[in-house]
Parts: structure tokens; sequence; C-alpha cells
């Protein structure tokens, strides 16, 4: 919803090129010689990282219910694409792509602390139009996880006891807000992280056209808690989804991270 590009790949790798700094101009006289720009665009690679979940589903469990299948497919397409967008925000562990708060460049505010105005928003977008963004304010996406989102819906003016809501400021109304219990609060106390921009600069390489499910009717897995299920002497089927993908950043000058909300 935010913008996010989807790039079909067909093979293991795909590299692209990223602006890495905007050009340089000058006026010139009749012949006079111009300088050449310092070198503005750099290469990335995508390389896809495969996420995939298995679900041991008993084959009774199959045969006499009759949306037990679609259900099960539903639910494993849907968690794969919560963990794809959790990745593009925020993706820097091993095996993972490199997500928005982790990508180099990006514009970032640390331990901003307790939300009281929209001081820290007003920053964070004009940070961006400084990095060169030529759209519009109305163009920037918003996300934020719900708890930090009531923070902002809860501000008061504070005037005398007054209780009437806190207006955004005229650059905050416009950014389109989207919310996502991905940017989940750690720590104590609780924050999380906000990240503001234009997402139509976020890349999601795919290797896979959409999730690829497979039912296996072989073999054993293993749970989180240890318990071995074995479909072959269990009579159960292994339901396995697959996704690949990679996530490039175009342009971080164009993103804000704002850490340590609360």
């Amino acid at each position: 919803k935010a913008g996010a590009v989807t790039v079909p790949m067909a093979g293991a790798e795909l590299t692209i090129a990223r602006l890495t700094g905007d050009p340089t101009t000058q006026w010139r006289g009749e012949t006079q010689g111009v300088t050449a720009s310092t070198p503005t665009f750099g290469r990335y690679t995508l390389r896809p990282r495969t996420c995939a979940a298995v679900v041991p589903v008993s084959l009774e469990l199959l045969e006499d219910t009759a949306n037990a299948g679609r259900l099960i497919e539903q639910a494993l397409t849907a968690a794969l694409g919560v963990e794809i967008d959790r990745v593009i925000l925020e993706g820097y562990q091993a095996h993972e792509p490199t997500g928005v708060c982790y990508t180099s460049g990006v514009n970032s505010q640390i331990g901003v602390g307790a939300i009281t105005d929209y001081t820290e928003i007003t920053t964070a977008i004009r940070d961006i139009l400084s990095a060169n963004f030529a759209g519009e304010i109305a163009d920037l996406a918003w996300i934020q996880n719900p708890r930090v989102a009531a923070t902002y819906d809860g501000l008061v003016t504070g005037l005398a006891s007054d209780k009437t809501p806190l207006q955004p400021t005229p650059w905050a109304s416009q950014l389109k807000r989207y919310f996502t219990t991905n940017l989940s609060p750690t720590g104590s106390p609780l924050t999380s992280y906000q990240v503001i921009g234009d997402f139509r600069e976020v890349l999601v390489g795919a290797r896979t056209s959409g999730v690829i499910i497979d039912v296996i009717d072989s073999g054993a897995v293993t749970d989180s808690a240890g318990t071995s299920w074995n479909a072959t002497s269990q009579f159960l089927r292994h339901i396995r989804a697959r996704v690949r993908v990679d996530v490039c950043v175009m342009r971080p000058g164009f993103f804000a991270v704002l850490e340590g909300c609360r």
C-alpha cells in the first residue's frame, strides 16, 4: 500500500543501477567546456533470500473438512506477506534482505523518546526534502506501530488543562499514514521505530511469482517445541510455503527513520 515496487527476477541475481548522488550542473559560455559531474550512479545486485514455512496437517483434517486446505493456504500466504513487510522495513539479520531502517544513507533521528508534538515529523520531512526529493509531501508514507499512532492521536494542546486534540502540522497532515505491528516495540520502556519515505523508491526483487505452496506426503519436520512430525508414520501432509525476494532502497535520502519513539 505504501508503494513498494515488485521486480520479477529471471535468475539468481539481478544487477540494477541506483542513483548515489545528483548530477552537478553549470552555466557555460560559447565554446566553453563543461566540467564533468562526479559519478552519480552505483550498482546493487539483488540476490533472492528464501522465506519459508511448513505446517503439518493430519490426513483426516484434510479429508473431513471442506475448507482446511484453502484456510491453511491463505494463512501461510498472509504470514509470508507480513514477514516480507517486516524485512522491507527493518530486515538486517542473517539470511534476511536489508530493510529501510538499516540501509546506509537513510536519514535518521536517534533516541526520539516521549512524543509530545510533531517536531520530529517536521524534521524528517525537512531531511527528505533536503535530499532533493522532487515529489509532493502527499507522496510520502508515514508508517507507525499502532501503539505510537495512538500516542499521536492522544496529543492535546495542553493549554491550561485544555483537552483539545493537538492538530498535525501542515506537513504532517499531508502524509499517507499506515500502521503495522511489524515495527514492534522493544526495550524498557517500550520504544519503536517510525519510517517516513517515498516507498516507490523501494524495489522488491521477486524470484518466485508469489508464494509457492507444495504438499509433501513423506519425511519428518520438527516444530519450535522440539516435537517431530512424521508424514509417513503419522498419516500427515506437510504443507510447505516459500517465497524468494530481496530488497533494494534506490534513494536512501528519500527516507527518514525515527528511532526510540514512545
